[in-house]
């Protein structure tokens, strides 16, 4: 077989995979797949969704079979869902903000409600700066200020290494030039940001381009460490089980908390400063508007 037929057969397969998974999800999330839910989901002719129902029953035999008079898919009678069809891997892909051709279900049809936080707004032009130079590890110049008392906004050069969102922020990791050695990678929230431009005349050699990828990949890992959390005294039983159960805390307190989440943790779920000299929190008082 010719290297493009390969190539082609192989992206059918991955296709027809996940379609099948899709029908795996929603035949257990909701009892039923109809060919009609299908071809909403892949806009497919109704002969190209039943081929992807037939597909799934072959490919879960187990677990799927053909439902009353051959009328879409159905769970095999007595069989419980695997691992990628149990309600905590859907839900944590709704978080994830998958739709429902990997789902399988909407939000909607499980009667779950995801509340929005305030949508932060970027400048077009400055976001596409930013991933031109992550694209290229290429430095970038960033006018950026912090939450400092007094601290005022000021040009870096960085060489941008990755973008994260936590669920309320999109951050900026990237290699402050000014500083040396691995602590020189600074996270920088992206609607702080008030201007950015690729740093002019300069080029990274390809020895340093290896040395900031090897940076990169291990301060982007979203590292873990090891705390022992001190529960509120007040708290009965259940609520320390359920407290710990919620936050992921082991025995005797302890918690792995990702390094980049840390301040945002302190801040959720403790009284406690993160920082003297940080201005928090932003908003004193929020009252109803008209």
């Amino acid at each position: 077989m010719k290297p493009s037929k390969i190539k082609s057969a192989t992206k059918s397969g991955a296709r027809l995979r996940t379609r099948s998974q899709f029908v795996l999800r929603r035949a257990f999330a909701l009892g039923s797949v109809s060919r009609a839910d299908t071809a909403t989901a892949f806009e497919l002719s109704q002969i190209q969704a039943y081929r992807v129902l037939q597909s799934a029953v072959a490919d879960f035999p187990k677990l799927l079979q053909p439902g009353p008079s051959r009328r879409g898919v159905v769970p095999v009678p007595g069989s419980t869902p695997p691992a990628v069809a149990r309600a905590a891997r859907i839900i944590e892909d709704m978080m994830q903000g998958c739709g429902w051709q990997v789902t399988g279900v909407t939000p909607e049809e499980w009667n779950i409600r995801l509340q929005p936080y305030p949508v932060a707004k970027f400048d077009e032009n400055m976001l596409e700066t930013i991933i031109r130079a992550r694209r290229f590890l290429a430095p970038l110049e960033i006018l950026y200020g912090g939450m400092r008392r007094a601290e005022e906004p000021r040009w870096r050069t960085v060489i941008p290494m990755s973008l994260e969102f936590t669920g309320r922020q999109w951050r900026l990791i990237a290699i402050d030039t000014e500083i040396e050695g691995e602590d020189g990678e600074r996270t920088f929230v992206l609607p702080r940001i008030a201007e950015a431009r690729l740093a002019p005349g300069t080029l990274i050699k390809p020895a340093q381009l290896k040395k900031l990828r090897a940076r990169g990949s291990v301060g982007v890992s979203n590292r873990e460490k090891h705390f022992i959390a001190e529960l509120h005294p007040h708290f009965n039983r259940y609520q320390r089980e359920a407290i710990c159960r919620e936050l992921g805390i082991g025995a005797h307190g302890s918690i792995l908390i990702s390094e980049r989440q840390l301040y945002e943790f302190k801040r959720l779920y403790q009284e406690e400063p993160i920082s003297a000299d940080i201005v928090w929190p932003p908003i004193l008082r929020l009252e109803r508007g008209g």
